[in-house]
């Protein structure tokens, strides 16, 4: 029998996510085959059967009902009583792959860095062609490729703990997260985590537009650098790279301004709930 050479928890914020969640928590098993991890849901202003479905698969070793929904509430409740660092903060719409938790906790225990995430895997599986043009140019930017967001999952040493609860709740969390390190203080690791896209352009109009106002937000409270910006001059190198990548440039400009013009719309229509892609959430 193997004997685990770390422990960490992974903090798991779910917000009606009874669907998603039994294929995060079945994957947990061959994400850490040398980490001994301790698993804690918090539930978040659920209408569904989540924190039950939980607690019946048995692979929680705790469940947390907490009437708001908020993620980054549901982040500090499990922190609160969680037992082992690192703390690896994962979405509830995941599938964590091979090893991947050893790999996250590694550098961390090492004291080389502070925080870590995967690399990502995009799931493009009955996907609009729109949608995977899109994501082709995403994939390659460089903010995307070096910062720790939109890969669902960050795992983070007492320090880098530290540094979020010292944070404000946001729409862009995992954003305002990966700019609290420097470059140094961070780590791609090479471990891979699937991440499941939206399937037509519609929900993912949905997805960029509240991208649009986390990043509106992350700008006014100063909490957004240079390095996390995309720049046309990213987009020129992308398409003079090959020059076969026109259309799919063209795509990710138009979605790219689609998605702020739906922002303006609801601001003027005085919206304020969340917009959510639900197409990806598919179990």
């Amino acid at each position: 029998m193997t004997v685990p050479a770390a422990v960490a928890s992974l903090l798991v914020p779910a917000h009606d996510e009874e669907r998603v969640l039994p294929r995060l928590l079945a994957s947990v098993a061959r994400a850490a085959r040398t980490t001994a991890v301790e698993v804690v849901v918090a539930a978040n202003g659920c209408s569904d059967s989540t924190a039950e479905g939980a607690r019946r698969s048995g692979l929680a070793h705790h469940v947390l009902e907490l009437a708001t929904p908020s993620k980054h509430g549901a982040v500090l409740a499990a922190d609160d009583i969680a037992s082992h660092h690192p703390r690896i903060i994962c979405d509830a719409d995941l599938e964590l792959g091979e090893g991947m938790i050893d790999a996250l906790v590694a550098p961390i225990l090492a004291g080389e860095v502070l925080a870590t995430a995967p690399r990502r895997v995009l799931e493009t599986t009955g996907c609009s062609g729109l949608v995977r043009a899109y994501y082709r140019v995403w994939q390659e930017l460089p903010s995307v490729r070096s910062g720790l967001f939109g890969r669902g999952v960050i795992a983070l040493g007492p320090e880098g703990m530290r540094r979020f609860r010292a944070m404000e709740a946001m729409l862009s969390d995992d954003l305002a997260l990966s700019e609290a390190f420097a470059e140094h203080e961070r780590l791609v690791v090479a471990a891979e985590v699937v991440v499941r896209v939206p399937r037509t352009v519609a929900d993912l109009l949905r997805r960029r537009a509240r991208v649009v106002e986390g990043n509106t937000e992350a700008d006014e409270r100063g909490l957004r650098t240079e390095a996390a910006r995309t720049t046309p001059a990213d987009l020129v190198t992308i398409a003079r790279g090959d020059l076969r990548r026109l259309p799919d440039v063209a795509v990710f400009v138009a979605v790219t301004l689609a998605a702020r013009l739906l922002v303006r719309r609801r601001a003027r229509k005085g919206h304020d709930h969340w917009l959510r892609d639900e197409s990806s959430r598919q179990g």
